[in-house]
């Protein structure tokens, strides 16, 4: 049996303000999953959550990570577009087994596969993210699509027919939906070799007969985020690139900035973006970022911190001790967003001291996360 794709196709959202990095991408997830829920056909599916509990189930809420380079050159460090999205916790595999909803992501797709693929998606109602390779690869959420024939007059009066493909997306910073044409595009992100048409989409399902509880899944992204704290290195098997992780990342990160202000002493110049514009670039969306995931680290783990403390299964008992080191943990995270939020986003001497105390912070966050860790099973 052979189906045929509308030509056009949209869904019906209102507009948000769509951030950058893997914080964006499950912002852009959680609306993608709020929109299916929505079908008629999908009213049995598990209703997403708040947008907090995606980032700490993802491990987005945890992660960090930053290029290699050498400290005492910083020509050596390059911005690196990808290192935004790298995870090793498995973002959209641990919201597939902790929702039940199927995610798919695909790294590289041949053109007519992207369009059939997103073609099937939106006209089910769908929303599909892609990254945007004329933007930084900041993510896109794509919400309607049409495919028009146009006649042109070719040569000895013979009419010519083409196709113009056009999309309607919101890009991340945008406050409104914009329609651009993609009729002579080959790849969504032709810079990037390691991606070709990257897309990630989500499927409603049905509840389960059995699920696993969700405190087990919460703890055992909660021991990765203590993990991925003390790992020096992490491998991104997508991308093929070894990256500073956790607190390594930070300490490579404040490197750098040393290094930088070393080129140049004169305070006059202390200004961000006269040493260095598209590192400029790199380093605000980084700690834009890095702030918002601390800071929904801080909200959410108060909230877990009580559910697991009233769940009979982990403490028969009340344990004080658990709940106390949970929520020194949340302050430490939310400060670690308070300290980034500081800095004025010009100034380098600035900037350091803010992410100094901002790692600072991290350090204390993690340590009292691995205390109150000490008090679940460990054989789960």
């Amino acid at each position: 049996m052979s189906t045929t794709l509308p030509v056009k196709a949209s869904v019906e959202v209102m507009p948000f303000v769509l951030h950058d990095g893997l914080f964006g991408l499950v912002q852009s997830v959680s609306h993608a999953m709020q929109f299916a829920a929505k079908d008629s056909a999908a009213k049995n599916c598990v209703t997403p959550a708040e947008l907090d509990e995606l980032l700490l189930v993802s491990g987005a809420a945890f992660r960090n990570y930053m290029p290699e380079f050498a400290a005492g050159d910083p020509q050596e460090f390059h911005p690196d577009h990808l290192v935004k999205y790298v995870c090793n916790w498995g973002a959209f595999e641990s919201l597939s087994y902790y929702y039940g909803w199927d995610f798919k992501e695909f790294l590289t797709l041949n053109l007519s596969d992207f369009w059939k693929l997103l073609q099937f998606e939106i006209a089910s109602g769908r929303p599909v993210v892609t990254l945007d390779g004329e933007n930084s690869l900041r993510p896109m959420l794509v919400i309607g699509y049409a495919i028009e024939k146009i006649a042109k007059a070719g040569d000895e009066g013979k009419t010519k027919i083409r196709l113009r493909k056009s999309l309607d997306v919101l890009r991340a910073g945008a406050h409104a939906v914009e329609t651009i044409d993609m009729s002579d595009v080959e790849s969504f992100q032709p810079d990037t070799p390691e991606l070709k048409n990257w897309m990630l989409i989500a499927r409603p399902s049905v509840q389960p007969e059995y699920a696993p509880n969700p405190q087990y899944l919460r703890m055992r992204v909660l021991r990765w985020a203590v993990s991925h704290a003390k790992n020096r290195r992490e491998l991104s098997h997508e991308f093929g690139r070894q990256y500073a992780s956790g607190h390594r990342a930070f300490e490579a990160f404040l490197a750098h900035l040393d290094a930088l202000a070393a080129v140049a002493p004169d305070p006059k110049e202390g200004a961000l973006d006269s040493r260095d514009p598209d590192w400029a670039q790199f380093a605000r969306a980084h700690a834009e970022e890095l702030s918002r995931a601390r800071a929904a680290a801080g909200r959410r783990l108060r909230i877990w911190a009580q559910e697991f403390a009233e769940d009979a299964e982990f403490f028969p008992e009340p344990e004080p001790a658990f709940q106390a080191a949970m929520l020194a943990s949340a302050d430490a995270f939310a400060e670690v967003s308070r300290a980034l939020d500081a800095w004025d986003g010009r100034d380098i001497a600035h900037l350091r001291d803010a992410y100094q105390s901002a790692f600072d912070a991290e350090v204390i966050a993690t340590t009292a996360l691995a205390r109150a860790l000490s008090y679940l099973p460990g054989d789960l």
